[in-house]
């Protein structure tokens, strides 16, 4: 059995609208304080209804999973991701399922009666969000977006590439607004590419609901010195590729997300990046930025 919580609350995250029917859950919600500046209203895009109690489709056949903290399960046309399973997590498991398309889920709390039901702890809201955007051409990248005047500029790698690093020297540009340091959304809006901040941050915490059309992507590397060199074509999309969070379990959604990076590369000029940790790097960037303005 499971008890359906009443009322609303509704964020907005890459420029989705994400509404939780429940009510009471203030202190749940508010106590995740990455989560603030995303707090929004209007009509959602997805529409997440909390349940107390388990879920009442059980078993499937595993698809995908990333142990121990969660796995994605099909059970006839109902998609299920078991997020802290309880093998692993105690009490702490939560439940999201998929059953009527990618705009209105299910999120279940299976746990002891008097458990919170907190939706913002974990991957739950991650794992939503990179199968809605795959069916919706966006995509949630390992990088640190920044606007510089308006203008969105890309950097991606994997941990430990620097992204948190180059965030701190760019936060202390005052025509620079950091939107993350460590996941940022792509989506192609009106033919052209946008990118969002999220709550998901890094070290630095940076965490921006704001977005901006994309001009430049650039893949970092540490060096001794700081090199900028263009790189292009399927090289640009296997890299993007490598540092994305796509909907493995998805062959549709994985399809349009291929095409979608295709298409990212051949439009928004890539580059390889390699810098040190000081303002030098900020000056090339800014210089290859004009480059782009005259070309």
């Amino acid at each position: 059995m499971s008890e359906k919580v009443s009322g609303r609350t509704v964020l907005t995250i890459g420029g989705v609208r994400i509404a939780f029917d429940g009510e009471g859950q203030k202190s749940d919600f508010g106590g995740q304080t990455a989560y603030h500046q995303f707090f929004d209203s209007g009509r959602p895009d997805i529409r997440i209804c909390l349940h107390k109690g388990a879920p009442p489709v059980s078993g499937g056949r595993r698809v995908f999973d990333c142990p121990p903290i969660w796995a994605f399960f099909r059970h006839e046309d109902t998609r299920v991701f078991s997020v802290f399973p309880h093998e692993s997590y105690p009490g702490a498991e939560r439940v999201l399922v998929f059953s009527n398309g990618p705009d209105k889920v299910d999120l279940f709390f299976p746990g002891p009666p008097w458990r919170r039901m907190d939706p913002l702890t974990g991957p739950t809201l991650e794992l939503l969000m990179v199968t809605y955007l795959g069916q919706k051409r966006g995509v949630i990248t390992h990088s640190c977006g920044i606007t510089i005047n308006g203008k969105g500029i890309l950097f991606v790698g994997e941990s430990g590439a620097g992204k948190s690093t180059l965030a701190r020297l760019w936060g202390k540009e005052k025509d620079v607004e950091i939107l993350s340091d460590d996941r940022t959304i792509i989506r192609e809006r009106g033919g052209n590419f946008w990118i969002y901040g999220t709550p998901w941050h890094g070290d630095a915490g940076f965490a921006s609901p704001q977005g901006a059309r994309l001009e430049s992507i650039f893949f970092l590397r540490h060096g001794r010195t700081c090199s900028i060199r263009r790189v292009r074509g399927v090289d640009s999309v296997s890299r993007l590729l490598t540092c994305t969070f796509p909907s493995y379990w998805d062959p549709d959604g994985m399809s349009l997300t291929l095409d979608m990076l295709s298409d990212l590369v051949s439009a928004v000029p890539c580059h390889d990046l390699t810098f040190t940790p000081d303002r030098r790097v900020l000056y090339l960037v800014r210089e290859t930025m004009t480059s782009h303005v005259g070309s």
